[in-house]
């Protein structure tokens, strides 16, 4: 069974849709969390291991190159890419092509175009950032993973840019 699959049978409206999904949205706390120290050793270390991506010439570990990095930078527990899909055998989903940290068991699974934070930062044209304690009050079970995979450093301090 597919990750689309598993939430589509039970999906509610797409008003009641939107609105869980600015329930479980705290993308206003983005720029209130406080700025971690710089350490260039890491970020040295992270450009290093993404130039090696890059120049063993594969998609896939340039992907899973700059998931790592922004795990490693920021201090978030998951970081994926995913792909839009409109025409995909389950539907308009957004697929996930790299997966890095507790959810890279979902790498090559799908969220639903309209119910999933993926949906939400294109509509929005800009980062989101899910509350996990909001999304499993406020979606079934099955849904929730999608809020918890791109809650990513909800209490953990952001790095300076």
């Amino acid at each position: 069974m597919n990750d689309a699959s598993m939430i589509s049978a039970a999906q509610p409206a797409p008003e009641r849709v939107a609105q869980m999904l600015r329930d479980i949205t705290i993308s206003s706390q983005l720029d209130t969390r406080p700025v971690a120290a710089e350490d260039v050793a890491d970020e040295v270390a992270a450009m290093r291991r993404l130039s090696d991506a890059l120049q063993s010439g594969e998609a896939a570990a340039v992907f899973r190159a700059c998931c790592r990095a922004a795990i490693d930078l920021s201090g978030a527990d998951t970081c994926g890419i995913s792909l839009h899909e409109p025409d995909a055998d389950e539907g308009d989903v957004f697929r996930w092509i790299a997966v890095e940290g507790p959810m890279a068991a979902r790498l090559g699974g799908s969220a639903p175009r309209d119910f999933s934070p993926c949906g939400v930062c294109v509509d929005g044209a800009m980062p989101v950032l899910n509350a996990p304690a909001r999304a499993a009050v406020q979606l079934p079970r099955e849904r929730a993973m999608y809020a918890r995979g791109a809650a990513g450093a909800a209490d953990r301090p952001r790095r300076a840019a």
